[in-house]
Formats: structure tokens, sequence, C-alpha cells
């Protein structure tokens, strides 16, 4: 496949961040579009910048035509399509080699509370296996000594940063920020209809609307440690697809062992000491969106109570 055959596949769309914002669950809304080809929501192909997405998986690393004919093949060109992977708004790699190919590609990021943000990913990371630390407090004051840049709390809430590095390399017209609190949750069906807009995709029926990748607990930590080691075991041996079963058994007790809306509650100093962190990025975020403020009350408490 030559360059200029390249240019012609590039994906419609990104989705680029951030985690925990609701990324998975707008993928899965344009995915019943009937105009869309979405067959793969998170490949981490182009963020190796953050972290190599392929350590434990028994085959070599896509080539971009393998990635593109995995994306948006030919015989899909007549659709619009695209990818979501939350790394991308904090890579570099991935910024510039998307706004490289001079395309007319369409953004989306997804923002929401920063304090909400890191408490849901420390969650989802403690559901995975990958976080040994139950407690976030815990957690947040050994986030920057870490060597698994995916465990750095600070590094994931810090979004406005990246904001800016990702309006100086595309134009503002193929940018779509949108608020958590304000549109996916509040009015999710105004906040489709804005998307497709934003695409250039026809109105359609509404799909389901319904949320995706909801936090969930554990009852036991320990025990979900234990089931996820197991997990990543079996996948890195090639035990998945040869004895399904251990596949089953895992997900029976990860089933068993979780709790549904289980969200961790802060005191309010270390609340405040969260906010206090990401007080200044925050600012940044609102400036970049040409607003005074966002609708955190972490952040903005006597224009949130008035």
């Amino acid at each position: 496949m030559t360059e200029s055959t390249w240019q012609s596949r590039y994906p419609s769309f990104y989705i680029v961040g951030a985690p925990k914002c609701g990324t998975t669950t707008l993928f899965d809304w344009l995915k019943q579009h009937p105009d869309t080809y979405l067959p793969v929501k998170e490949p981490n192909y182009l963020s190796e910048d953050i972290y190599d997405p392929f350590p434990e998986r028994e085959r070599r690393r896509w080539t971009m035509q393998e990635y593109l004919e995995k994306i948006t093949p030919a015989h899909m060109v007549s659709k619009v399509t695209g990818e979501a992977t939350p790394k991308y708004l904090y890579s570099d790699t991935a910024l510039n080699t998307i706004g490289g190919w001079a395309s007319d590609t369409r953004i989306i990021v997804l923002i929401r509370n920063p304090v909400e943000l890191v408490v849901s990913l420390h969650n989802q990371f403690c559901k995975q296996g990958i976080e040994k630390e139950s407690s976030f407090y815990n957690a947040w004051y050994i986030s920057q000594a870490r060597k698994d840049i995916r465990m750095n709390y600070m590094f994931w809430g810090t979004f406005g940063a990246r904001l800016k590095r990702l309006y100086e390399i595309f134009p503002a017209k193929n940018v779509l920020v949108m608020v958590l609190e304000e549109e996916m949750q509040k009015a999710p069906e105004l906040a489709y209809q804005r998307v497709l807009r934003f695409l250039g995709l026809p109105q359609a029926d509404l799909p389901d609307l319904s949320r995706s990748n909801s936090a969930t607990g554990s009852r036991s930590f320990l025990l979900n440690q234990a089931t996820s080691s197991l997990r990543r075991y079996a996948r890195k041996k090639g035990m998945i697809g040869k004895y399904p079963a251990v596949a089953n058994i895992a997900r029976r007790v990860t089933q068993l062992n979780s709790l549904q809306g289980n969200k961790t509650t802060l005191d309010e100093a270390f609340r405040t000491e969260l906010a206090s962190y990401f007080s200044s990025d925050v600012q940044l975020t609102a400036e970049l969106l040409g607003r005074t403020h966002l609708p955190w009350g972490d952040f903005y408490r006597v224009l949130v109570n008035e």
C-alpha cells in the first residue's frame, strides 16, 4: 500500500481521551449508527511513548498497513471510520502522527472533574489487577515514583496541558471537547446529536444510550488480584483458546466478587488537596474552552452553590 493510498484510508475520527470520561459509552453509541464502521475500541496502536501495549501478546506489533486494514478496510471506505484510545490525548507520538497525516480527521475529547477521574481510574486498575495498592490515598502519594505511567494518577488527571498541545496541532474546527457532567450524563440525546453533527453523520434513530463500562468494585481486593493474575497468565500462555473453562471460571469468580456502583469516598481534606493540585490545570482547560468556569464544585464552589 503506497503512502497516497494510506492517505485515503486514514480514520475519519479519533476519540482521544480522557480516561474514565465516557469514551467507551460514546464509542458504543456511534457503533450503532448505520453509517459507521468501528471494529476496535482501544488498539493503543499510536501511543507507545506512553507504554507498550504489546508486551504480553505473543505476536508481533501491527504495521501501519495492518492497522489501517483493521480500522479502515478497503470495503468500508464509504463508512465513517474511527477508534477510541484515551491514551492518545497524553501521547505526543499519537497526536503528532495523526496531525502529520494532514487530513480532515476529527478529534473528540471527553473530560470530567479530574478528582473524580483519578479516583475512578484507580478503581478500574484495582478491578483489572494492575493496581496493587487498594487505598487510593496511598496510591496517590506514590504515583510519581512509579515506573509504570499507567498508575501515575497525577499524570492522567492533568489534561488541560494536553488540550493545549492538541489545539497547537489541530485546527479548532476539527476538535470537539465535551464535558461529561454537562452532556453525556445530563443530556445524552443532545450529546449524541451534537457528535453526529460534528462528524457529518446524518441523524438516525437513537441508539441504546445506556452507559458502558460502569464503575464497579470488589468484595475482596485480594480475590480480585488473584483472579486477574490468573487471567493474565492464561492469556500469556495461550490457555484461553485451548481451555475455555479457565476463562469461564475466572469470569464467574469476577462476577460473584463484583459490587455494582462501588464508589470511593474521599475525606474533605484529601479531596481539597487533590483539587488544589489540579486547580491550575482546570483553569487552563476553562480558558482553552473560552469559559469562565466548569461544572466542578471542587474548583468553583461559590459559582456552583449560587
